[in-house]
């Protein structure tokens, strides 16, 4: 067996014989300014153990209406905002020693956060210069820093030099920075003054983070769009995800490539993992909390009543789904500083044109959790969505699905029927469709460690 092929059992994207690339997750600073990347981040443990991956970028040019008398031939055209989407498939593994692939607990741990959207910064710009001794600077919009807890750190970028001053209080009438100290250098009107939301909104900062792909490049401001969980007997555990980025660079490649083998080294030196799923897959009921929403249960339902009969055994399930919604959209607006940290990288008026192109953020329309249950029908047609179904069944509508040595809990189902199928020499095969509700303001189910 040669070396590509003992990665390529690893799963890992990058490592596969006739494959090349590499997919990892890094938690940086990945919003503007603040925007911060160094190779050094990618280690074995953020590498996804991606079989496939693919890069979607949305910018197709759009044809204006034609007037009277125009030729035949479009002469107007618009070029459209960039949207950039990356799917990510893979195989869910687990370490012989522990929990789950840590890659895979970072992509679900970015999936609960990305309700809150990606981190911002404010930025605001210098309205007159300053010297040395200065120890205060009017600004554009210093009504915008008002809700930060003084004091805090503002970072000043002028000239390609950039400093950190202390402001100790922002005086909203009069748009004024004062500061701790005197700023230590001279300013123009040009300078820009920014600071991370994290200095407001600490418990939230880790939802954005970057994807390092050496094919397709840096990946940043990215947001967690869907993941989906494939539980199929006999089979391991697949996971699908959808991951929107704000900023696409792709200067990082070679930095990238030459760190390859460093990576390889230190990647093979992890300890043995396991598939997950399989036959250790199990699929079972929960008690409610008590809620019912004024829905009915399944035995007052029309479309699940039928002959009453026992529990589905588990070898008549074919399939089971999970699967996280986040509704991203992407906020297009001029955003380019001009003098961010990476402009050096570009050169000329296009490069500006060109990043105004990327979506300055990303947004969450509400979140859904939902998923789908594919088993062989017997005569009696909906024993197990019978007994699970409807708020007020009997205490019994929640929902859990072990695999392996983690769980997943949904206290609050709600199931209906989605389809039933069968040939007259092949068994019956019926889908019943699932959805977390939730009666508290966020309620994403947790991987729980099973201890074993």
């Amino acid at each position: 067996m040669s070396v590509a092929s003992i990665f390529s059992s690893l799963g890992t994207l990058g490592f596969h014989e006739g494959f090349v690339d590499l997919l990892a997750i890094v938690r940086n600073e990945p919003s503007e300014p603040l925007f911060a990347f160094d190779v050094a981040d990618v280690v074995p443990r953020t590498v996804l153990a991606a079989s496939s991956f693919r890069l979607t970028i949305d910018q197709a040019p759009k044809l204006m209406p034609k007037n009277a008398g125009e030729a035949v031939d479009p002469s107007n055209f618009l070029v459209p905002p960039m949207t950039l989407t990356a799917a990510v498939s893979m195989p869910l593994q687990s370490p012989l020693q522990g929990w789950v692939d840590p890659a895979f607990a970072d992509l679900y741990h970015m999936a609960r956060l990305a309700f809150a959207g990606t981190p911002t910064t404010l930025v605001t710009k210098s309205r007159q210069t300053a010297g040395p001794s200065a120890t205060s600077l009017l600004v554009d919009n210093a009504a915008d820093f008002v809700r930060l807890a003084t004091p805090f750190t503002v970072q000043i970028l002028d000239a390609g030099v950039q400093t950190a001053a202390n402001v100790t209080s922002v005086n909203k009438r009069t748009g004024q920075f004062l500061f701790s100290a005197a700023l230590g250098r001279s300013l123009t009107t040009n300078a820009l003054l920014y600071v991370g939301v994290r200095a407001a909104d600490d418990i939230y900062h880790e939802r954005g983070f970057s994807l390092v792909s050496l094919r397709e490049g840096l990946m940043s401001g990215c947001l967690v769009k869907s993941l989906g969980l494939t539980f199929k007997p006999g089979e391991s555990t697949q996971v699908e995800a959808e991951i929107q980025a704000c900023r696409l660079d792709r200067h990082h490649q070679v930095a990238i490539r030459s760190s390859a083998a460093d990576i390889i080294s230190a990647y093979g030196a992890l300890p043995p993992a396991r598939m997950v799923g399989h036959t250790a897959v199990t699929i079972e009921s929960l008690s409610s909390p008590g809620w019912a929403f004024g829905m009915s249960g399944a035995v007052d339902d029309p479309a699940f009543r039928g002959f009453q009969g026992i529990d589905l055994a588990p070898t008549s399930i074919e399939q089971f789904t999970f699967r996280i919604d986040n509704a991203v959209k992407p906020v297009h607006s001029l955003h380019a500083l001009g003098a961010e940290p990476l402009n050096s990288e570009y050169s000329g008026s296009a490069s500006r044109e060109r990043m105004n192109a990327f979506p300055y953020a990303l947004v969450s329309e509400s979140r859904v959790v939902s998923g789908e249950l594919s088993y062989k029908a017997p005569i009696e047609p909906w024993a197990l969505a019978e007994r699970l179904s409807g708020p007020s069944g009997v205490g019994q509508n929640g929902l859990r699905v072990s695999a392996d040595t983690f769980r997943i809990d949904m206290p609050n189902v709600v199931w209906s029927p989605a389809e039933s199928d069968g040939a007259s020499d092949q068994a019956q095969t019926r889908r019943i469709k699932w959805t977390m509700v939730s009666d508290v303001y966020e309620s994403l189910p947790e991987l729980q460690y099973i201890s074993t």
